[in-house]
């Protein structure tokens, strides 16, 4: 028996850990087709483990077809099954219109199509997950959610032998690909930070899983330089949309009949760069000077065209200061890892994470209210 030689280190990653020690040991055949894994009492006595933690487990190894549940009997080792080549990828999007229109996704589909074409794969777009019965002969699944209601909408009788990847957003039970986004925030606090910015607010718009990593990263970034985030330095909308220009000229409208100059803010992180043109463009109507005055940076660095009404502030959002996301490579990579062709695969609940860049444009500047902060060097006017 090989119980002995399990450990769990993490608290936070436990049945991620134990799913891995388990499926070494049945690719490496210690643990052979048909032998029985130790039952949860056994488990519990020997690891300290939740019933949680094991039912986790014991569903990611079920995804990778390693073992079956048998009630009343236990977890057995699975025989290898050899998943038939269909040629069939899905691609399950729920925003298929905004995919359609958005240079955002639109960067994630295109490397998913090239990943797929390099692979000898067809894409089929599934955009109901009540209506499509073709489960069976997919060799992949790839989810695009905005938020994380992709995975929640899935049938509960997926295959689960189906490989499974959640893009943009982390997943407890799939394996993820996304960037690095609490990084492109610390790199983008810490940009406003060296121009002498010490009060920053923060705009945007839904609750989903990945705006509130966001926003944890924003406090966590400040509250690290002796900065403590006030309630009022940030403007959040919990409805969730898409017209994030109108969004941002809008609600910036509002908060500077409501609030704003009580703040005392020199400098505003948006929640993306058509965020950021409208908050730009409620500014400027209020002969507020960007970046004299105020800076603003946006988020995900895709070179949009400024929608109709915004032209007179930017025309592009490359002239913007952002992070640089890279949606191509995320698409491509997603593609690669269902398909089982990626070097380093990722483990649920840790991430596949691509880095981000920081981009210096021309919608940030060094605060003159702050005459103490050091000179910044290098800054792109």
């Amino acid at each position: 028996m090989l119980l002995e030689r399990l450990k769990i280190s993490q608290p936070t990653t436990r049945y991620a850990q134990l799913a891995q020690q388990f499926g070494a040991q049945i690719r490496s055949g210690e643990l052979k087709p048909g032998d029985r894994l130790p039952s949860f009492p056994e488990l519990k006595a020997k690891l300290k483990i939740s019933q949680h933690t094991w039912e986790h487990a014991c569903r990611l190894l079920e995804l990778e077809g390693l073992v079956r549940r048998e009630p009343g009997r236990g977890v057995f080792v699975e025989a290898p099954r050899v998943k038939t080549k269909t040629g069939f990828v899905g691609y399950f999007d729920l925003c298929r219109n905004l995919t359609n229109h958005s240079p955002y996704f639109r960067q994630i589909q295109d490397g998913i199509r090239r990943g797929a074409q390099e692979s000898g794969k067809n894409i089929i777009i599934i955009d109901s997950a009540q209506t499509f019965s073709r489960w069976d002969d997919l060799e992949g699944l790839l989810l695009c959610p905005i938020g994380e209601s992709s995975v929640e909408l899935l049938p509960v009788d997926l295959p689960v032998d189906l490989p499974v990847v959640n893009l943009l957003y982390n997943n407890h039970i799939y394996p993820s690909v996304r960037a690095a986004d609490e990084a492109g925030v610390e790199a983008l606090i810490d940009h406003l930070w060296n121009l002498g910015h010490r009060r920053i607010a923060h705009m945007s718009r839904g609750t989903d899983s990945l705006l509130q990593l966001r926003h944890q990263a924003y406090r966590e970034a400040l509250l690290q330089r002796g900065a403590e985030p006030l309630a009022e330095w940030t403007f959040s909308d919990p409805e969730p949309g898409c017209a994030y220009s109108r969004y941002g000229y809008e609600m910036m409208s509002e908060w500077l009949e409501k609030g704003w100059s009580e703040t005392g803010c020199t400098a505003i992180l948006a929640q993306n760069d058509l965020m950021a043109l409208g908050v730009i463009k409620a500014l400027r109507e209020q002969s507020i000077l960007v970046p004299e005055e105020i800076s603003v940076v946006g988020f995900d660095g895709v070179e949009y065209i400024a929608p109709d009404g915004f032209n007179e502030n930017y025309a592009a959002a490359n002239q913007l200061t952002t992070v640089k996301v890279p949606l191509f490579e995320i698409g491509y990579a997603g593609m690669k890892v269902v398909l089982g062709e990626y070097e380093q695969m990722p483990v649920p609940p840790m991430p596949l994470q691509f880095p981000v860049k920081l981009i210096v444009g021309e919608s940030s500047a060094f605060c003159v209210a702050n005459s103490e902060a050091p000179e910044p060097v290098g800054h792109c006017r």
